[in-house]
Order: C-alpha cells, then structure tokens, then sequence
C-alpha cells in the first residue's frame, strides 16, 4: 500500500499576496491559474507524482524562490 502524497492548491491572488507563505518548496501552476504545491524532499520525486497525477509532460515542477530583504 502506497502512502498519499500531500498537496495544497492555492489561488494565484492568494499566492501574490505579500503575506503568502509556500507551503512546500516544489509547485506547479495548473491550466485554471491555481498554484498545486507537492509536499516532497526531492524535486525528482515531485515530478514522478506530477506525471502521475496529471500525465507525463504536461507540467514541470518549480522551485520557490525566496527574496532576501535588506
């Protein structure tokens, strides 16, 4: 038996928010311009879930960048 992997769906106005916290470093942004955040360490093992989730090659895994504020 395979464990669920956790996602969290987010809407584009809520992730430009200035207050928007990433829930997971690995994200992709969906056809409705929804942002699905994938819950994994690795960013292999994220797109492994992505192709499966929603067909291979159809999204490609990103990174959250994170600003430094000087």
């Amino acid at each position: 038996m395979t464990k669920e992997i956790e996602h969290v769906t987010v809407s584009a106005s809520e992730f430009e928010s200035d207050e928007f916290r990433a829930p997971s470093k690995f994200y992709i942004r969906d056809a409705m311009d929804n942002f699905v955040f994938v819950k994994l360490r690795s960013r292999g093992d994220a797109q492994e879930w992505v192709d499966s989730e929603y067909g291979h090659g159809k999204y490609k895994i990103r990174t959250v960048i994170k600003a430094a504020i000087r």
